[in-house]
């Protein structure tokens, strides 16, 4: 019994060492190593269901792989409700690199550096 017992304790850390040495060259090849900014544009239309929800989603999967500081969420209100405006207003005042600006402003914020 205990051969089993010490054979199934180390096929398991065998594992959990397998999935982080993965996780961790995937991290390696997909971070941005250039001091350079990108951006993670939504358009957020009339009807859609849950947009705070999706940026946020993305906001976590850009801390995820180590974008947080150099990655930007933009939420591109294209006739969003208020109550959906109101709702992705509170989470950009909660989330640092998230922000929500109407289409024909967002070419002007990227060319003076706001965002």
């Amino acid at each position: 019994m205990l051969p089993g017992l010490l054979f199934g304790l180390t096929t398991v850390l065998s594992l959990v060492g397998l999935v982080s040495l993965v996780y961790y060259i995937a991290i390696r090849i997909l971070y941005a190593h250039e001091e350079t900014r990108y951006y993670v544009v939504i358009p957020a239309h009339t009807g859609m269901e849950d947009v705070a929800g999706l940026l946020y989603a993305a906001q976590l999967r850009l801390s995820l792989f180590g974008g947080f500081g150099k990655g930007r969420v933009v939420a591109l209100d294209c006739g969003m409700t208020e109550e959906e405006r109101r709702a992705c207003e509170n989470l950009s005042r909660a989330c640092a690199d998230l922000y929500i600006c109407k289409p024909e402003d967002f070419t002007e914020l990227l060319a003076s550096g706001e965002l």
